[in-house]
């Protein structure tokens, strides 16, 4: 079973066309700062896991610390998200390259985006 630690140097968001999984890997192939990374289906949900039930003690643990936070209701929105058929997206890169990501995760579709810094949720 995956992590379900919070991303850490990450840029997220939702794409809520499937069928733009294509345009989100076009456009992410033109740029050189980020690792793409695309969650869908059962195997995502798992991932997501918002009560931490799938991954143990620690899992619930780990969930429940993170309701106190803003990243709580994020995993709760994630889920729902999935769960209507989206597709999940996350791009591993550093702060100095994130608002380049958003604008290029923008133009391809991608909504609800984010920038996952160390301690630091920021809405981009």
């Amino acid at each position: 079973m995956p992590s379900i630690e919070t991303p850490r140097n990450a840029v997220t968001g939702i794409l809520d066309d499937p069928a733009n999984v294509t345009a989100v890997e076009a456009a992410m192939a033109s740029v050189d700062t980020g690792e793409l990374h695309l969650f869908s289906g059962e195997d995502a949900k798992d991932m997501v896991d918002p009560s931490g039930q799938k991954h143990g003690v620690k899992g619930r643990l780990v969930r429940l610390t993170q309701k106190l936070g803003e990243e709580g209701a994020m995993h709760d929105t994630a889920m729902e998200a999935l769960e209507a058929g989206k597709t999940l997206v996350l791009v591993q890169t550093d702060k100095e390259h994130r608002h380049d990501i958003a604008a290029v995760l923008r133009d391809a579709g991608v909504g609800g985006i984010r920038w996952w810094g160390g301690g630091v949720i920021e809405e981009l």
